[in-house]
């Protein structure tokens, strides 16, 4: 057969690329890629639409994961909301009576007067003007006790209104006002009170000044730089309320200061007391944190020993540490460790964390005090 004149004889070195094609690819595809344009076109939409549909699957389950975890969310807050309101409640009934019998627990008490000679008189107030209060505020409170009702109540303070009546008092000592949030509160729900707050710190004293001012309470209130130990120096007298909120411990005699007290309070008169302490076991970690925030932690019972001995009638309730921590709103849960993890350098030490969970664990609790006279 003759060869047509366009076609050629390969030559020897030529590569064979037809079979290299063929070889391994069915031959049904070979005649769609050749010679069928058109099925190839109709098999791409196919390809989009599977992607597009796997695509929406995707998005559906991530729809589906989001609703379940807000599902998950929104009943532990529930739950939460729930317990908070049995804490509140149990908080307010579960009044013990002070028994004068209750033998007085020196191992507790010894620690502070360890701590004394170790610590600089002077630092109790230096301390706190090293603080950075507009740094982390906590629902509205610097306090580490924070007892409400809901998640949604009002202020923490809320609960120390109830608890004292102070809706009865016209004259109102703040001892310890920190930057003013309690009496600026008080201020509020009492109009027609009059209030003295007193700070040893200077900065505390400056930002209690302003906060006053912003909420034109200077009428009302009334701001004394003082030490604890220098009660008896104030020209006031015949309070119907003694606030200490989470205070009276920066006193170096709490004897002595509540002696004072006792002769600024008016007949019928309260001084009411809101403060971390520990229970009755003595361990070697309570040290730690007694000189880690120079307060004179101590126990319901040595406190109310101390008031008493003043002529004065007291009932106190104590809250466990850990089971308050658990009614904390998610703000302040995660506000409290970053408000001292950024002001406490000693803080991130590993010594003063051991010592934290340690003292959690081992007995710290919270107790109000209320003594009449």
């Amino acid at each position: 057969m003759p060869m047509s004149p366009f076609h050629t004889q390969p030559h020897a070195g030529a590569r064979q690329r037809a079979p290299m094609i063929i070889e391994g690819t069915r031959s049904m595809d070979i005649y769609y890629l050749l010679f069928s344009r058109q099925l190839l076109d109709n098999r791409l939409p196919r390809t989009i639409k599977l992607k597009k549909a796997t695509l929406f699957t995707n998005f559906l389950y991530m729809i589906i994961e989001i609703y379940i975890l807000i599902l998950v969310i929104g009943i532990a807050f529930i739950l939460q909301d729930h317990y908070k309101e049995y804490l509140y409640d149990n908080t307010l009934s579960t009044i013990q009576h002070y028994n004068p019998k209750t033998p007085y627990n020196h191992s507790i008490e010894n620690i502070y007067s360890e701590s004394k000679h170790e610590t600089h008189k002077h630092d109790f107030g230096v301390y706190y003007d090293k603080v950075d209060y507009k740094l982390f505020k906590i629902n509205t409170t610097h306090n580490a006790s924070i007892i409400k009702k809901s998640m949604f109540s009002e202020s923490p303070y809320f609960y120390d209104y109830i608890q004292s009546n102070a809706h009865e008092a016209s004259y109102i000592l703040d001892c310890g006002c920190g930057t003013g949030d309690f009496s600026i509160y008080l201020a509020n729900k009492i109009p027609n009170c009059k209030i003295i707050s007193f700070t040893n710190s200077q900065k505390c004293l400056d930002e209690a000044r302003e906060n006053i001012k912003q909420h034109g309470k200077e009428k009302q209130i009334t701001t004394v730089l003082l030490d604890f130990d220098n009660l008896n120096t104030l020209q006031h007298k015949g309070f119907d309320r003694i606030y200490f909120i989470e205070s009276h411990g920066y006193s170096q005699n709490r004897a002595m200061l509540f002696k004072h007290c006792k002769s600024l309070l008016r007949k019928n008169g309260m001084i009411y007391i809101r403060t971390p302490s520990f229970y009755n076991q003595y361990h070697k970690h309570l040290k730690d944190i007694t000189n880690f925030w120079k307060y004179n932690f101590s126990t319901s019972d040595n406190i109310c020993y101390d008031l008493h001995n003043c002529g004065l009638t007291c009932n106190y309730i104590e809250i466990n540490a850990i089971k308050l921590f658990l009614s904390y709103d998610p703000i302040a849960a995660t506000g409290l460790p970053l408000f001292m993890l950024f002001n406490s350098p000693l803080f991130i030490s590993k010594r003063y964390m051991l010592a934290h969970i340690l003292l959690a664990i081992y007995g710290m609790k919270f107790s109000i005090i209320k003594a009449t006279a």
